[in-house]
């Protein structure tokens, strides 16, 4: 992306056109001022809606203190500008928003700023709806729907914009200078820039808490969302501090989505990007994306959905990195389709580099039909790490775009029609269907991975759960280990479940034990009380089995009782809902929020685990809102964090320390074989037994099955020197193999072992050692626990059954 010279520019526009009010007398703290344009007067206090005010000019030349409210009322409609004339401080924003029914509107008018947020802090903009429409006059004129500016040198602080709808706003779209150094980069529906300190951000100098959330920003001839500086130079100043975008849809525009320039560890999460670039009427929009930063650090992009961003000479892709980045940016859990230049985009290299650049993570990320490349550009030498994506192409395949080893590409699904140029990155353990595998894989995947509805496309993120894996994939358990993976998958699955994550972007849920099995509203053994609910079928909103089960009436509740250790409540977040109350065997737990400005389907919104294994109650109460919805539960069977501690974890045998060390269990045995026990686990005969094992000292250690007695019960252990051993309680014991893989001292490992009668297989760190019969073993049903042995010392933790 050529994006150097003016970008950066950004002037102070049009500030001729503006009316500024004179301050009058400074009115109470803490009070709520009514603004009503049909019914109010300028005469009068303001302070109730019998006596609102009735214009803007009069709130721009009132002075307020903090703590204080200004609100309009919902279906007014006011023309001009509203520019904010006072600061809240540290203890108490300024709030300027709407009341009543519904939004207050305001259109800009003539002025270039509908919303002025100049030279204050500490103010938060809501429940607004906000305009600044100029059909017949686009791309020539620098217009904002909300312009915040840090006029004064120092660091400005705590912006706040919340549930707003900005449309309509037509300012410029070009990256060209369309005369006197303006460009795209100095307009937004939301634009916020630095002009104190002669424009320059520095770590004295810059914004503290920018936080744009539940909006709706749609229809506008510019870039829905941008920051900047004051600045032309060309210049990396990475200092704008806790900058988040969450929680709102930006769609239809003639620029790009977001573009956040100079931030120091931006968040971007639970975004809908649609269309970005759809509106431009020529091809001055050049070099269009969804979502990115510039002269960024450590940015995060997070279960976004981005799609359809046009191609129009370069980019169009749905993130980028470009000039200035540095640290480590991390994409995942993001849903993208359609992007006319495919996932992403590189242009480090544009401009003066990135010299302070880490590295790239790309990691449980869907991608459906985007075009051209996973990764646009192909200059330069830097780190790219591309793990449990889904890259699927229902025609043709995508370009890898870029030629250097340092991009590593792990854990992926490719599921494309026709081969690509894989050319120089770097490959390992991917699944490659229905073409060849990429011959410079040595551990490829090539059979069926088994996706649930592939070529399903749609917008909403629920329609990313089409491209998961069934039973009987190829990608099951598949996949190789990858330290410090996030932990779990698009879904928010636990990932290296079984010993070894799959491949792909999610991790197959199935089984009796340890895997969460979802529990759809329509299940039987859920009671719904103390009202009528609706049971809503075929709703097309991306719910969990397209239904929900709704109540109105006040008070009340779902109820399911389960057995397990923990359990999810998902559902959806709409503007029509608000708090809920949950409880877990009776008691109080949390009030949980469910509204938001824009309908998000499967939306977890409770989850409790580490709890006891054993039966257990959710019930959640209608507390406020319109509506109280349940689309469906996770329950989680059986799983063991020891963040309670040891529970009924007990040693059976030996002499042992037993005790729960920074979150793990800690044996440490003093010569004697030491048996560990969770009485609390269920009575297993067959199943997967999963756990995380870090050997300290003495490596002999293992796993405990199948316990029912001091004499009936399983063991399956490392001993030294490649050795795996077993024995039962019986007192007979013998060699696995003494090829197997070594499980080092203060190394940390994940042992796996599925039992079927008398059959075992055995993993180590995701990889297969053993496959065979064990005749001795005892096949009673048993409780599960761990061992150790002759000095050893062993941190058990994860531990799941399946």
């Amino acid at each position: 992306m050529r994006r150097i010279f003016l970008l950066l520019v950004s002037v102070i526009f049009l500030a001729g056109m503006l009316y500024i009010g004179t301050p009058s007398t400074v009115l109470a703290s803490g009070v709520t001022y009514y603004v009503d344009s049909v019914n109010g007067n300028d005469n009068n206090n303001g302070t109730s809606p019998a006596a609102a005010w009735r214009t803007l000019g009069k709130v721009n030349g009132s002075s307020f203190s903090p703590g204080d409210s200004i609100l309009f009322k919902g279906g007014c409609f006011w023309s001009g500008s509203l520019i904010v004339p006072s600061s809240g401080n540290a203890a108490n924003q300024i709030v300027f928003g709407s009341y009543g029914t519904g939004r207050a509107m305001i259109d800009g008018g003539n002025y270039a700023r509908t919303v002025d947020i100049s030279g204050k802090e500490y103010i938060t903009v809501r429940d607004l709806e906000i305009t600044n429409s100029h059909p017949n006059d686009w791309n020539t004129t620098l217009r904002c729907g909300i312009y915040a500016d840090a006029t004064s040198s120092g660091i400005a602080h705590n912006l706040i914009i919340d549930n707003c709808v900005i449309h309509n706003v037509d300012g410029v779209y070009s990256f060209y200078d369309i005369g006197n150094g303006i460009t795209r980069f100095q307009n937004g529906a939301i634009y916020i820039t630095y002009t104190g300190n002669n424009g320059y951000l520095s770590p004295d100098n810059h914004w503290d808490g920018i936080t744009i959330q539940n909006c709706n920003i749609y229809d506008c001839s510019e870039t829905g969302i941008q920051t900047n500086e004051g600045s032309a130079e060309v210049l990396i100043h990475p200092y704008n501090t806790n900058v988040v975008v969450r929680d709102t849809t930006i769609s239809n525009n003639s620029s790009d989505g977001i573009t956040l320039l100079f931030c120091d560890g931006p968040v971007v999460q639970n975004v809908l990007c649609y269309d970005a670039g759809r509106l431009t009427q020529d091809d001055s929009a050049i070099c269009l994306v969804g979502i990115w930063a510039v002269a960024s650090n450590d940015a995060v992009f997070r279960n976004c959905e981005v799609a359809r961003t046009r191609y129009i000479q370069n980019d169009g892709t749905a993130f980028d990195l470009d000039w200035g980045e540095g640290g480590t940016f991390l994409h995942e859990y993001n849903y993208t389709h359609g992007n006319e230049g495919g996932f992403q985009d590189n242009c480090l290299f544009v401009g003066p580099g990135s010299p302070d650049f880490v590295k790239c993570v790309c990691r449980y990320n869907v991608s459906v039909d985007d075009g051209d490349y996973v990764i646009a550009h192909d200059v330069g030498d830097w780190d790219w790490e591309m793990y449990n994506n889904v890259f699927y192409r229902s025609s043709g395949s995508m370009g890898m775009g870029y030629l250097s080893q340092s991009v590593k590409y792990t854990n992926n699904i490719f599921y494309f029609q026709t081969s690509p140029n894989w050319g120089n990155c770097t490959y390992d353990n991917n699944c490659y269907y229905p073409i060849p595998a990429n011959p410079n894989d040595a551990h490829a995947v090539t059979g069926d991975p088994k996706l649930v509805n592939p070529g399903v496309v749609g917008d909403g993120m629920s329609y990313a759960a089409n491209y998961s894996i069934q039973a009987g994939s190829s990608c099951y358990n598949a996949g190789t280990l990858i330290l410090d993976n996030g932990g779990k998958d698009f879904l928010g699955n636990a990932v290296s479940y079984g010993g070894a994550a799959d491949i792909g972007a999610f991790e197959l849920q199935s089984g009796p034990f340890g895997i969460p099995a979802m529990i759809n509203d329509d299940n039987s053994g859920i009671t719904y009380a103390g009202g009528y609910f609706y049971d809503s079928n075929s709703r097309g909103v991306g719910d969990y089995h397209d239904d929900v089960h709704a109540s109105q009436t006040a008070n009340t509740y779902f109820e399911y009782t389960f057995n397990g250790t923990g359990v999810d409540y998902i559902t959806e977040k709409n503007s029509d809902q608000g708090n809920v109350d949950i409880y877990i065997d009776g008691v109080y737990q949390t009030t949980v929020n469910c509204y938001n400005a824009i309908r998000m389907a499967q939306q977890t919104v409770y989850s409790k685990t580490g709890m006891i294994s054993g039966q257990h109650t959710i019930k959640g109460v209608k507390n406020s809102g319109q509506w109280l919805v349940l689309d469906a539960l996770r329950i989680y069977r059986y799983a063991e964090d020891f963040s309670n501690g040891l529970n009924a974890w007990t040693q059976t045998t030996g002499t042992a320390t037993v005790a729960v060390e920074n979150g793990e269990l800690s044996v440490a045995s003093n010569g004697t074989g030491n048996v560990v026990i969770d009485n609390n686990s269920p009575n297993t005969a067959d199943g997967i037994y999963t756990v995380t094992v870090k050997p300290d000292g003495y490596s002999r250690c293992g796993i405990a099955l199948r316990y029912s007695s001091s004499t009936s019960y399983c063991v399956i252990a490392y001993n030294i020197n490649n050795e795996w051993i077993w024995w039962n309680g019986s007192g007979q014991s013998g060699t696995v193999t003494t090829s197997g893989p070594s499980m080092a001292a203060g190394s940390t490992h994940i042992l796996k072992v599925q039992y079927a009668g008398t059959t075992f297989t055995l993993w180590l760190d995701g990889s297969q050692f053993y496959n065979g019969t064990l005749s001795s073993m005892p096949v009673t049903a048993g409780k599960t626990g761990v061992i150790n042995w002759n000095n050893a010392h062993t941190h058990f933790d994860n531990i799941r059954l399946e």
